[in-house]
């Protein structure tokens, strides 16, 4: 069995171009590294989470605070299962 990836050149598969933007390739690098670490860390031990967005604990902060400083998005975020 023959590994084959897929391309936009003109051959027997045909992969549709989506809007990429910088933006679109990075998530798209961030979920391929992410499924790579699920593959490889013990899930009994790991848990491993791309794209999650944390809330920040605020204890006390102005009515600007929370529109600028509401959630913070990660690229990979690891976690030890309770």
């Amino acid at each position: 069995m023959g590994l084959s990836l897929p391309t936009e050149e003109a051959d027997s598969y045909v992969v549709l171009s989506p809007d990429r933007t910088d933006r679109w390739v990075w998530n798209l690098f961030e979920k391929a590294i992410g499924w790579c670490f699920r593959l490889h860390l013990d899930p009994q031990f790991w848990r491993v989470c791309t794209g999650k967005k944390l809330s920040l604990p605020i204890s006390a902060q102005t009515e600007a605070f929370t529109h600028i400083f509401h959630s913070m998005p990660t690229d990979i975020v690891f976690d030890q299962p309770s």
